[in-house]
């Protein structure tokens, strides 16, 4: 017990220190590889520096251009609100002319329709009186023809009964005168002669009161005459009034058609003026159009420009970044390299230590048995060999390490363990067919349990800390994932 116990500390402290060296190692190949990062972390801030000193002299840059491009916006803006207000103001006295020009044709034509249809209506009912006046003097004419041919032939029967009578009266008078000469001559008278004489100055009589009322017939006839004739006259007098009446009428006519055609020629003038005045509108609306367009095409070569130099700065960019982003990538590419060549060389010192400890092994597999075999351990009554030796190989792997060292209280379960064993060995003495068997599976069973190096399944932070996503190299993965899955099993 004095020898054995010693020996196996001794195994396990040096299993404790070659572990801790592999985690030294590992340390320090963490360490060198995060050195190695904070370098191209350093490298890689201080060209973001550059790059940022570079966008912000560029930001400047463009902000003084864009400045610029802003102060020339808003001219062109100003230029643009006033050729736009002189545009509207064009626009409104446009539309004003039209609509004076519009109104002014509607009051022309409305006025000019309301006179002539007064005046046609005057000239209508004027006519129409004249007419009707004239038809009514030329009844009165036509009556009044009619009348004095009758009168004339009444004045002429008249003239002849009146001849007629003038010659009856001088004949009468000339018997009357011959007859009071006879009866002068012959102054002795009969009665009977006398009766005669009576008679005929009693017929006498008759044909004077018959003459008389004729002369007074003719007489009024000729007063009759005489107002009609003046009637005539008078209708004459009229009819003169209208004929002049109508001559005024057609010469008031002829003015206005005269005054018809001069407003017509006014108007003909005013739809000149407003042609000429559209004309000049439409030629200051070109104009305008004119300098929208020229405006428009300055201000789309000037963005061209502008486009341009954006288009330039940005390539000249782009080729720095892309020449920066190419030199990162060949100092990546060259790091990668040293990282995997620095992998082969840990892989290959870790697979020639496998092979030193596997040469190492069936020495302490035979140190092993020659323990087991020289002593067995006697069974307490209190429990088993399985359950003591339960504590010791609960886990396949290495003891857990704290800093490279042994825990107090596995350092404790494993003394326990080879004490069990010890004693286990001391008391029971296995038959000799058995025992190689059991010897030979023990210890194997207890240098797998014990003597096996700390497995890499368990140091993560190596692992992660080391091939965290920064290669990419599929062989290098392939031996890591192999390396990794043989310490497993």
């Amino acid at each position: 017990l004095g020898f054995n116990g010693p020996f196996l500390h001794l195994c396990f402290f040096q299993t404790a220190a070659s572990a801790s060296n592999t985690e030294l190692a590992r340390l320090q190949v963490s360490l060198r590889n995060l050195q190695l990062q904070e370098e191209l972390l350093r490298e890689d801030n201080a060209q973001l520096r550059v790059q940022i000193d570079l966008a912000e002299k560029s930001r400047q840059i463009a902000k003084k251009d864009a400045d610029s491009l802003a102060a020339m916006h808003q001219a062109l803006l100003t230029d643009h609100d006033r050729l736009q207000n002189l545009h509207d103001l064009l626009t409104q006295d446009y539309e004003r002319a039209r609509l004076e020009n519009v109104e002014m044709k509607a009051k022309i034509k409305s006025q000019r329709e309301e006179l002539l249809r007064e005046d046609n209506a005057q000239l209508r009912v004027q006519i129409d009186l004249a007419e009707k006046s004239r038809q009514i003097a030329k009844k009165d004419a036509d009556s009044l023809a009619a009348m004095h041919q009758a009168l004339l032939t009444d004045h002429d029967r008249l003239q002849n009964l009146h001849d007629l009578l003038t010659q009856d009266y001088e004949r009468a008078r000339l018997e009357n005168v011959e007859m009071k000469a006879k009866i002068k001559s012959q102054r002795p008278v009969s009665i009977g002669q006398s009766r005669e004489i009576e008679e005929m100055r009693i017929a006498l009589e008759q044909e004077r009161c018959e003459k008389d009322r004729q002369l007074r017939s003719y007489a009024d006839l000729h007063n009759e005459h005489g107002a009609l004739k003046r009637e005539m006259d008078q209708i004459r007098k009229e009819n003169d009034c209208l004929s002049r009446n109508c001559d005024q009428l057609s010469s008031e006519v002829r003015k206005l058609k005269l005054a018809e055609q001069a407003q017509r020629a006014a108007v003909k003038d005013l739809m000149t003026t407003v042609e000429e005045q559209t004309k000049s509108i439409q030629a200051k609306e070109i104009e305008i159009a004119k300098l929208h367009n020229t405006i428009e095409v300055e201000t789309l070569l000037h963005y061209n420009r502008e486009l341009q130099e954006k288009a330039m700065s940005e390539k000249s960019v782009a080729h720095m970044e892309q020449k920066q982003f190419q030199e990162r990538l060949a100092a990546l590419q060259r790091h990668k390299e040293k990282l995997e060549e620095k992998i082969m060389d840990q892989y290959r010192s870790m697979e020639s230590k496998k092979m030193v400890d596997r040469q190492k092994q069936p020495l302490v597999k035979r140190a092993a048995k020659a323990l087991i075999s020289r002593r067995r351990p006697s069974i307490p009554s209190g429990g088993s060999t399985t359950e003591d030796s339960s504590v010791y190989s609960a886990d396949e792997g290495s003891p857990p390490l704290t800093n490279g060292k042994l825990r107090p209280e596995n350092c404790a379960a494993v003394a326990h363990s080879t004490q069990t064993a010890q004693h286990s060995g001391g008391s029971a003495a296995p038959s000799p067919a058995a025992t190689p068997t059991l010897t030979r599976s023990n210890a194997a069973a207890h240098a797998r349990s014990s003597l096996r190096l700390p497995s890499f399944k368990k140091l993560t932070s190596f692992r992660d800390d080391t091939f965290h996503g920064a290669y990419t190299n599929p062989n290098v993965h392939k031996m890591i994932d192999m390396q990794y899955g043989a310490n497993e099993n």
